[in-house]
């Protein structure tokens, strides 16, 4: 465990090695996955920087290196070295974009067009070019537990739908991750204009 949700924090960390889970817990012990991290993502900069207590917890989810970085010891580098301040700006914006994206999938959406929708932000947001013209890979591994518990559908609901995906020649997979093939269909599913 990184750090748990209603600690107060002077750091943050930034992962070299391994993953971790991004997590909200509730009082009756359900939790929701917010977030993974990947190597070279950062995580509780939010906390560190505002002054609040942690809205989230992290715990690794395998053997796992990370960085700690200390709040007086950032201020101090971001006052000579403005392009950190940058990238700890882009972590939370990133962070933000994707909770953003799960309170809306969540909220306004039927099972087909949730798993089209988190997928084709995600290609926006994480998606890096296969080909020219052959789709996008989505550079985060996100387990069909993982996606399910972020936008608050069953595992096996996540994997059928995904599944038909693949079917429609709409998503494929490589390896571990999905590439969206055809972000227009992609988007027609996920109702979105």
């Amino acid at each position: 465990m990184l750090y748990q949700q209603g600690e107060l924090s002077d750091r943050f960390y930034q992962l070299v090695t391994g993953r971790i889970r991004i997590f909200s817990g509730h009082q009756d012990g359900r939790e929701r996955v917010l977030a993974i991290v990947e190597p070279g993502g950062l995580c509780g900069e939010a906390a560190c920087f505002d002054g609040l207590a942690y809205c989230t917890s992290a715990v690794t989810l395998q053997p796992s290196t990370v960085r700690i970085f200390a709040r007086e010891t950032m201020v101090k580098a971001m006052a000579t070295q403005p392009e950190i301040m940058l990238e700890i700006f882009r972590s939370i914006t990133r962070k933000q974009r994707l909770f953003a994206l799960q309170l809306e999938t969540a909220m306004f959406r039927k099972a087909p067009a949730r798993v089209a929708f988190i997928l084709s932000r995600l290609a926006t947001y994480y998606g890096v070019p296969v080909a020219e013209g052959e789709g996008m890979r989505i550079s985060l591994h996100l387990s069909h537990e993982v996606l399910a518990s972020m936008i608050g559908m069953t595992r096996v609901t996540v994997t059928r739908q995904i599944g038909a995906l693949i079917r429609d020649g709409i998503v494929s997979r490589d390896g571990r991750f999905l590439i969206v093939r055809s972000p227009e269909r992609l988007l027609e599913c996920a109702d979105l204009p």
